[in-house]
């Protein structure tokens, strides 16, 4: 496999964080759209929501961690 030249892994990292901030996004605004009766229900899927968004925010810190010299 080729290797990448810096620009080009940086500009890759960049569009991989873009991803996992639209991924946050659209979990809040899907969250955001819904409609709850039950607050138990809003609740644990409020869990999920935030555990999704912690994810993507653990990536998108460990993308901003790599160094390409």
């Amino acid at each position: 496999m080729g290797e990448l030249s810096q620009s080009d892994a940086c500009a890759k990292r960049e569009k991989y964080k873009q991803v996992f901030t639209d991924i946050e996004k659209m979990a809040e605004k899907e969250f955001s759209d819904m409609d709850f009766e039950n607050a138990d229900k809003r609740t644990k899927v409020q869990e999920h929501v935030d555990a999704i968004k912690a994810e993507c925010a653990a990536k998108i810190s460990e993308l901003d961690g790599l160094s390409f010299e």
